[in-house]
């Protein structure tokens, strides 16, 4: 993702994993789309419940995911604000790793390649060269 990060103008270290802002992100964006495809309040939650396997499998989730959609989806059809207060910084200003110490980035070599002669690739694996 570096060089395309790089090619759209950014060449900042990568952005801190932060599960809870994507989930809130992620409810944004959905709700944006039920609006841009004109879909109505009552039938949202017709879409949402269509999503068995992810209400049978994690219902507690699901129903965290349903409600914040919801709430964003009204909040959005009303004109009223709605990006989550948790959300101070905007989707692409979120914390990144300091330079240098992104779990990213860092890259582990096997230990046959740190040993003398080793070439980091077991026998018989394909290699990228001739």
């Amino acid at each position: 993702m570096a060089p395309w990060a790089k090619y759209l103008g950014d060449d900042g270290p990568p952005f801190v994993w932060d599960e809870e802002r994507r989930f809130l992100i992620r409810a944004e964006l959905d709700a944006a789309y039920f609006h841009l495809y004109g879909i109505e309040r009552t039938d949202v939650d017709l879409v949402l419940d269509s999503f068995r396997a992810f209400k049978n499998k994690k219902p507690e989730l699901f129903e965290d995911t349903k409600k914040e959609i919801v709430r964003v989806y009204e909040a959005m059809a009303e004109g009223r604000p709605f990006t989550h207060e948790s959300l101070t910084l905007p989707p692409a200003k979120g914390h990144r790793h300091p330079p240098g110490t992104s779990p990213l980035t860092s890259v582990t070599l096997p230990e046959a390649a740190e040993a003398p002669g080793g070439s980091g690739q077991e026998e018989g694996a394909p290699q990228d060269h001739p």
